[in-house]
Formats: structure tokens, C-alpha cells, sequence
């Protein structure tokens, strides 16, 4: 994954993102959701019309909820702000 930040010019490390996502406060919204996320874009990934779409799809998943706090509602803004 840090090859696709890279490539893309994300300027983070990918074990502060994955860091995020085990925050232990966190339920569903965690490295297993994003895990599943990943394995469904991957099994999916022969119907994107391109690699370059593939690879904004798995970005997607990255980052959708990177963020997040059970006390509030705004975590999906709050994770495309980050990104």
C-alpha cells in the first residue's frame, strides 16, 4: 500500500494510516472492515475500466473513514478533509 501512496504523492506512511484504523476505539470501522473493503475491490477489480480507477478505488477505502470518532457524524468529512 505505501507503493500506492507513493505513486499517487500522498505524503504519509502507510503504518500511521493502518494506525488509525486499529484505534481502539473503534467497532466496525476498523482494520478488519478495511480489510473487506480492499478483498471487494480486488475480487472487483477486473470490472474497473481502468488501473488508474482501481487504484482511486482502493484510495477510497484507505481514507473513507481514516477518521473517526463514535461520538460524532461528521467522520466522513473529517477523513476527506485528512486526506
Amino acid at each position: 500500500m505505501q507503493e500506492l501512496l507513493d505513486k499517487w504523492n500522498i505524503k504519509l506512511n502507510y503504518n500511521i494510516l493502518l494506525s488509525m484504523w486499529n484505534e481502539s476505539h473503534r467497532a466496525y470501522h476498523n482494520q478488519n472492515h478495511l480489510l473487506d473493503l480492499i478483498e471487494q475491490i480486488n475480487e472487483n477489480k477486473s470490472k474497473f475500466d481502468s488501473q488508474k480507477d482501481y487504484e482511486k478505488m482502493i484510495l477510497c477505502a484507505l481514507f473513507h473513514d481514516c477518521v473517526y470518532d463514535p461520538m460524532r457524524n461528521d467522520n466522513e468529512e473529517k477523513s476527506a478533509e485528512f486526506f
